[in-house]
Formats: C-alpha cells, structure tokens, sequence
C-alpha cells in the first residue's frame, strides 16, 4: 500500500468514527430529554426567596448545571435515583423578571432549558380572605352546570365520555357551565365560591369528584383550561365573589406521573400489605394513646387509588408548598379550604400554612376536621388551648355546629338534647381563639342533604337557614340547598346535577319559572336572608351571647355597636309570647326594632310572638334607635 492510499484511508476512518461518534452522541442527547418544569413559571420579588424546581425527563444523569443569569444562585441540584427527575433549588434574592437559561451537562451531553420569571403583578397579590359576612356556595363543578360540551371527551385521558344516567360516571359539568351562572349566585346573595377540585383527574373510575389529583398545575380539560379557570375567577372578582381553592394533601391520584415513577420510595408511606388509616383522629391528642394507632391514623391510605404521602421527605414539602403559592400568584386566589386536613404530618401542615401566610397574610386558611368532639376539632385548630401550639389557621369546618343543627330539629326538646344541642355545642367556643373564622353548614358534598335529613319539613328548613344566617361564623351552602334538593344516600346520589344545568335538562331550576312554589319559597327566603346578613353589622362584627334553653325554645344574640340582632327559635308545636324585659341585659331598654322577613317594625313594645317550629328575628339599631328599612322579601 502506497503512502498516498495509506493516508487517504487512515483519513476516512478518522471521519468514520467521527460521524459513529457524532450519531451515538446525538442518539443519547435524543434518549436524555427534558419533558417540563414545576412550577411550570414563578414571579421575581417574592417574599420567600428561594426556588425549588422539579424538571422532569428520562436518563437524567446530570453531573452540573449552569444558568446564565448572575443574579440567579443554584444552592442544589440532584438527580432522581430512577434519573426520571432533577430537583434543582435557585435563590432569587434580587433576581429581576425575565428568562433563566440553564444548561444541563454529563460528560459530553448538554440539554438546554428556558424558565420564566414573571413580574408580579402591582407587585403582590392581596387575597380578599373570609368573614362572617360572607356566605359560601360549594359545588361540585361535574355536578353544577355544563357550557362546553365539546370538552366532554378527550381520548388520551381515562374516562373519556359522559354518562349522566350512571352515578359514579362523569356528568359533564366545567367551568364555562358556572360561568353561565353567576348572575344567579350574585342574585342569590353569594360572596365566596368553593369549588371541589378543578385538577386534572385522570383516574379510571370516579374521576369526576377531583379528589385525586393526578397533575397539580393543570385544569382538568373536561372542566375546561387553566385561563378559562382564570376568566372565572376574574369574573367573579368583578361581582364580589371570592375565590375559594380546595386543596388536597393528604393523597395523590395513583395515576399521577410522580407516582406511577417515585422519585424516591419515601414519597409516599408503605406497608407490607394495602393498609387502610383508622379514621380515628383523637389518638393525635389522646395523652394515652399507642405508637402503633397513631401510625396507623396518620400513614394508612384513604383508598386503594389514594396513596398516602410522606412530608417527612423535604422535596415532596418544597413541591406542595409552592404549588400553593403558585395558584394563589397566577390566579388570585381568596381562601384555601384544605380536605382531610387531621390525616397528613401535621407539623408540615404547619409549615406550610405558615409560608403562605408569610407569602400572603389576607388569605383565609380553613380546615376540614371531620371528628366527633369539640376538643378533637379545637385541637387542630390550634392554639394555646389544647397545648397544639399555632397552626396558622383561620377556621375549621365546624361538624359539631352541623351534628348540633342536626339533631337540634330532629329530636325532641330536653336538658341537652334538640335546640340545647346548639346551646351546649357554642359553650365549647372556650376552647378556640376565634370561633368566629369557623366556616358552619347543614350539609356538604359528603353528607346527606338537609332537607332530606329533616324529612323535607319547610318549618324546619326556615329555622335551619336562618341559625346558619345568624350564629357566630361564616356559612356555607352545598348547591341546590335553596331549592329544596332532598337527596339522601351514596356520595353519587347526593351529588345530584342541578336541574338546568345541561340544555337538554327538561327543568330549568336556576330561573323561577322552572321552579315550583315552594322551591321559589326556599329561593327567596335564602336570597333575602343572604342580602340582609351582608349589610348587618351585628352579624357582621358582633359578639355571640346566648341564653340557656328552656322550655323548648333558644335564644341569643348579636351584638355590635351600631345593632343587636336577636333570634328566638321555638321548637314547640304551640305558640310562645316572650317578654323583652326578661332580656334586658342584653336590649339594655331598647324596644324599637324590627322583624326581619316581614314587614312590621314596632315601637315602644316589650311583647313578642312566636309561631310554632318557627324562628324570628329581630333587628334593634343602638344608633338613635331608629328601625332599620329593609325590603320586604317576595313569596312569589
């Protein structure tokens, strides 16, 4: 072989093994690929000043990474043991809004991501939070109203039709369907709108309840898109609506990426075999209780689906945490209402009430606590009281009010039993620090329906909205309350849609023609109750002072500097004729008041009337003591 061949093939191989070279590399930079980042954008100038970015792929193997920005400090940075995830942590102390460049290295491999830093906007956010003149609608958006039908399928995801003759099926109720309706809320009287969970939930059976979110950053798209949900959420801004964002902590939907793929076992809590949580929260508290039941409460699984998770592991904590914040700073978000709040670690639920109150002081925080006992549901409000120390909560989800209003028009009067239930219940106010901030209802997407439970009794229907309208706290109404919806059974029975929430419904409850008379009855008996607590300062403001029941009948009121509202409820099947004399520690003379719901006011009187199983309700002005004018409501 001449030189001249000898180099010309010696060159040839050299560019042959360049090129084999050159495709293994691009074959592998094709293999390592990063899919998306969480938060998927974040905002320059938070309080909190540190970042934690989950970026996810496959063969993620990172050995550095870099940014551009010098503003801009990665303090962390670690891969996932199954290389799906990489977990960097940035500080942003002074890092201005615009675009991060970060590039991803191992050995010759390099992938390339942008992240935005947004501007924030007037730069903070101000939640509007909750108070007690506020009144609270709970829907259940599958449930409620369908404006889209051409998000009702979607092949990628697992239950892809809608079936409404099927319980447990998806109905098709979104966000343009409570869109169309809160001409009907405002109407209504109502100041906050508490969806059940909008996230994607893309589970096999039952997804349409959203209680096992399967992506954290994402609307479900049978529910319609995020900026949908932002329009929503602007829109009821514009018609003093709040905002309220249901948040899930203790589960993850068993379909969701970070679970199909852990990025660490400790993620989640395991057991040998599937292991269902006991339910029983009073060993959190219980002074006596073993190691084992208290493992057993706060690590067992909800459900087969629902897998229990671990906020001992420190980047799971990071993860939820700032998901909060993020719906709050995207979306403007009022209050969080935080489901199975007892069940989860309860010092990160600490923490993380703690950061967001760091972040956003305004925004309400309350707790759903479904015990049995006034102390076991104290305790997790925290506070001094019961030793929990501070928890950052606004309120709980009160159930011992809701048990007490149960059984108080179900039971016949005694020492502690029908209205006293109440009675007894309120005196267990001693142990919050502000009884005030719990949020109290009849029923709710769990529970049967009121008006079911009471045995569709309007008398009794009348005195049970009227208690929620005026005790301490900040009520709450399941949908389809104010007609009259009775349903009692399975969770797929009382989740029944709203007539007229669908074009094809034969009904149209959300208009009074579509309604019957007493639906129209129960309809305007909510709608002017709700109008007129809006404008009381004694509910609004007022302190709680109640007398002990007697007789079958319960009275208290509310007291503010401007008005006394005071209530007589009458539990008997005769009439009652009270003396306002006998209350006078309370009236402090005043005798000129008047009734609300009906239009009579008086002067100068000291006798009162009471119907049988019927509530009334009396408005004294302390300013000049002059009677209020209030519009009479429609019986129309």
């Amino acid at each position: 072989m001449q030189f001249n061949e000898f180099k010309m093939m010696k060159k040839g191989l050299i560019t042959l093994l360049i090129i084999i070279g050159s495709a293994n590399f691009l074959f592998i930079s094709a293999q390592t690929n990063l899919v998306k980042v969480e938060p998927p954008h974040w905002w320059s100038g938070m309080k909190n000043d540190t970042l934690h970015l989950l970026f996810y792929g496959n063969e993620l193997s990172i050995e550095a990474i870099k940014c551009d920005r010098k503003d801009v400090e990665i303090i962390r940075f670690i891969t996932s043991v199954n290389g799906d995830y990489c977990f960097v942590d940035l500080l942003l102390k002074n890092a201005s809004a615009g675009i991060i460049n970060f590039t991803f290295t191992n050995g010759r491999k390099k992938i390339t991501k942008e992240y935005l830093l947004k501007e924030r906007k007037n730069n903070s956010i101000h939640p509007l939070g909750l108070n007690q003149s506020d009144l609270i609608y709970l829907l259940m958006p599958d449930r409620f109203s369908s404006g889209d039908e051409t998000n009702d399928s979607f092949d990628n995801l697992h239950q892809n039709s809608v079936n409404r003759e099927a319980i447990y099926e998806r109905h098709g109720g979104d966000i343009k369907g409570i869109h169309n309706q809160l001409d009907y809320l405002q109407e209504l009287g109502i100041t906050a709108l508490w969806l059940n969970p909008v996230e994607t939930n893309d589970q096999p059976e039952e997804s349409y309840h959203g209680y096992a979110i399967t992506d954290h950053y994402s609307i479900d798209p049978r529910f319609g898109s995020n900026e949908e949900y932002k329009a929503l959420v602007n829109d009821c801004h514009k018609k003093g609506i709040k905002i309220i964002r249901d948040v899930v902590f203790n589960h993850f939907g068993n379909e969701h990426q970070l679970i199909k793929k852990l990025p660490d076992s400790t993620w989640i809590n395991h057991w040998d075999t599937y292991t269902k949580t006991s339910y029983r929260a009073t060993v959190m508290l219980d002074p006596h209780a073993s190691e084992s039941d208290k493992q057993l409460f706060s690590k067992g699984w909800f459900d087969h689906h629902m897998p229990d998770m671990n906020y001992a592991n420190n980047d799971l904590a990071n993860y939820m945490i700032q998901n909060s914040i993020w719906w709050v700073e995207e979306y403007e978000i009022d209050a969080y209402r935080i489901d199975t709040y007892i069940y989860p670690d309860q010092d990160f639920m600490k923490r993380w009430a703690h950061e967001l109150k760091k972040e956003y002081p305004n925004l309400f925080l309350f707790a759903e606590t479904w015990v049995h006992g006034s102390a076991i549901q104290a305790w997790f409000a925290g506070g001094d009281r019961l030793n929990q120390g501070e928890t950052y909560l606004d309120g709980v989800t009160d159930f011992q009010l809701y048990y007490s209003l149960k059984d108080a028009l179900n039971q016949s009067f005694g020492w502690n039993t029908g209205v006293s239930k109440i009675y007894y219940t309120l005196v267990d106010d001693v142990l919050y620090a502000e009884p005030q901030n719990n949020v109290l209802f009849l029923d709710n997407h769990d529970l049967d329906r009121y008006y079911g439970v009471i045995n569709e009794d309007f008398s009794k229907f009348e005195i049970a909205i009227g208690l929620l309208f005026t005790l301490r706290g900040i009520p709450s109404l399941l949908y389809g309350t104010e007609i009259l919806m009775p349903y009692k059974g399975s969770h797929g029975i009382i989740r029944t849609d709203f007539p007229g929430g669908w074009p094809t419904d034969s009904l149209n409850k959300f208009v009074e023609t579509g309604r019957n008379l007493q639906e129209n009855e129960a309809f305007n008996y909510v709608k002017y109750l709700a109008n007129w607590r809006k404008e009381s300062s004694a509910i609004k403001h007022g302190k709680l002072v109640q007398y002990i029941p007697k007789d079958g009948h319960y009275e208290f009121a509310r007291i503010s500097d401007d008005e006394i509202v005071f209530v007589i409820v009458n539990q008997n099947d005769t009439s009652i004729s009270f003396d306002l004399n006998d209350y006078d520690d309370v009236l402090q003379g005043l005798r000129k008041y008047h009734v609300v719901l009906e239009q009579m006011s008086y002067s100068d009187s000291q006798k009162v009337e009471i119907l049988p199983l019927s509530i009334k309700i009396l408005s004294f002005n302390r300013k000049g003591n002059e009677s209020s004018t209030i519009t009479p409501r429609s019986t129309q």
